[in-house]
Parts: structure tokens; sequence; C-alpha cells
């Protein structure tokens, strides 16, 4: 393939095309990488990869995400995958795909004992927790787990529970990048703070600051993948392709919010026509009754008026 000029900068991994072709390779970068995401857990050995090739219709195919699928030691399922556009139920949609993988592990007639856990982790270029107290944690780990509850007070014999995980487990984990610097992890972990550098902007990091080895040979492979200039090419149209479907998206979602604003104005034209076709048959009867019976009716008109000016209620 043709090489490019060294002057060019570095492809961003934060691409899902730049990061598969980074880490569906390189088991061992994947797994260090995981690892460190996951946090203060039992550290898991990837034996395989399971979708090591990006086919050319996958770079514009129907896939919004181009993920990374792997196996443990254990037989357990990862997923990992990065994403830059923030998603409206982003933890919704992680836990739906990942409940999903495990439902695929077995067959109609195939024993539940053969299941295995199911891990994800999700690099990602935006705050998905806002909550006050979440803006000084960016990294997130969940879990299916006991209640860790203290004993009764009134009953001595009954201990406390520990807060035991399930043996069969679905488990997501993210990080998110823009907390980088409020995290403090230069000083609390390094290694996964130089993952961060190298996610957040790869050209201009000063090679000094990364000691990680796993980050140091992650940047090697990333600037032999942006000398390609095939590689560069196919990073493109995958960016491409995201922003053209993301702008789709968008789309739908305006005309959406256009209809649904004209589909109300044209109900309250209606409902306006109404009122006032009431209200002229109200004062025609008025003009035609006697004065006690137009107090009555005035009455009427007034509470009526009153039900109209009040805001429709919703079931």
């Amino acid at each position: 393939m043709p090489s490019v000029s060294s002057d060019a900068p570095l492809l961003d991994p934060k691409n899902d095309y730049v990061f598969k072709r980074l880490f569906a390779q390189r088991i061992d970068l994947l797994t260090d990488l995981v690892n460190l995401v996951r946090g203060h857990t039992e550290p898991l050995q990837l034996t395989e990869i399971l979708n090591p090739h990006i086919l050319p219709e996958d770079i514009t195919g129907k896939q919004i995400v181009l993920d990374v699928r792997a196996l443990d030691s254990r037989g357990r399922s990862i997923d990992v995958e990065v994403q830059v556009r923030a998603q409206r139920d982003y933890s919704a949609r992680a836990l739906y795909y990942l409940a999903r993988s495990l439902v695929d592990q077995i067959g109609e007639s195939e024993a539940y004992g053969r299941l295995r856990s199911v891990i994800g982790v999700s690099i990602l270029d935006f705050q998905l927790f806002r909550e006050p107290g979440d803006e000084t944690c960016g990294q997130w780990r969940f879990a299916m787990r006991a209640d860790q509850r203290p004993g009764h007070p009134d009953r001595p014999d009954q201990p406390p529970q520990p807060p035991r995980e399930l043996e069969v487990q679905l488990e997501l984990n993210f990080l998110e990048l823009p907390k980088l610097a409020r995290l403090g992890l230069e000083k609390t972990n390094k290694p996964l703070y130089d993952w961060c550098l190298f996610f957040s902007n790869p050209n201009g990091v000063d090679m000094e600051q990364i000691t990680h080895p796993s980050v140091k040979e992650a940047f090697a492979v990333l600037k032999s993948v942006s000398a390609t200039a095939q590689e560069r090419a196919d990073a493109e149209k995958r960016i491409k392709y995201v922003r053209d479907l993301n702008a789709m998206i968008g789309a739908g979602w305006d005309e959406g919010r256009a209809a649904g604003i004209e589909i109300g104005r044209s109900e309250g034209i209606a409902v306006g026509k109404a009122e006032g076709r009431l209200r002229v048959r109200l004062r025609e009867r008025l003009s035609s009754l006697n004065a006690s019976s137009r107090g009555s009716l005035a009455r009427f008109q007034s509470q009526a008026e009153a039900a109209f000016s009040r805001p429709p209620t919703t079931s």
C-alpha cells in the first residue's frame, strides 16, 4: 500500500474503524485496556478475538458501531467499543445489547448451566452521568450483586448479608474521557491515565509523558496504521458514513418535531374555532331571554369560559 507523508497527523483512535484496527489484531493491548477500565477486579485473560476482520461492507454498512468482541480463559464474552456521539439512553442501549449477548449463548433446548458472564466496556467521548457528585467520577463498573445489609438489630443470630455477586454476570464498564482532567489519574492510576491521553488527543501528547508500555506500543501501532494511504482512506470513509447517518437521524428528529408542532397548531386552531362558535350561540340565546334567565345563562357562560381557559389535562 502507498505511504503518506510523515508529517500527516495520526488517525483518531476514537474513530471506531481505527479502534478496531488497533485492538482486533493485538489481544495483548486489548487485555491491558479492559483490565484497567474494569478497575480493582480480578484481571481477565483474553484468549480469542471473535471478530478480528473489518469487511468492506462494515465501513459503510448498517452497523453504527464497530466493536471488538473477545472471549477470556473462562469462556466469558467481552464486548469493547468506543463511542464519540452522545446518545439518548446510552446506558439502556448498552445493557440491552449485553443482555442479547447472554441470551444468544444457548439454544432453545440447551441447559442454563452453559451460560457465561458477558462484560461490556465502553470508552466514551461524552459525559454519560451528570447527577450531582458524578462530575468527579469518570470510571464506572456496574454488576449484579447483593446489597451489603447489616445484621438485624433485634436478631443477633442473623448475620450481615455479604455483597456477593452472581456467578453469571451482566457487567457494564464505562470510561468517560471528558472527565479526565478531574479524575486525578496521573497520581492514582498512571497506566489508565496514559490510555486516556492516547484516546483524547494522540497528536498533542508529549511522548515523554507516556510511561505505560502497552500505551507506548499502541502509539507505535497507530503510527503504522496512520502512515498507510488505504487505512486513512478507509478511516475517512467511515467518518463520512457515521456523520451522514447521524445527520439523517437528526433530520428525522427535526422533521418529527416540526410535524408535531404543526399537528398541535392545527388542533389548537380547531379548538379555538369551536370555542368561538359556542360563544356566538350563547350570545344569541342571551339576547332572546328575559333578565332572570339572562343572569343564569351569563353565569353558565362565565363558567364555560373559565373551563375553556384552563389548559387541557392529559391522561
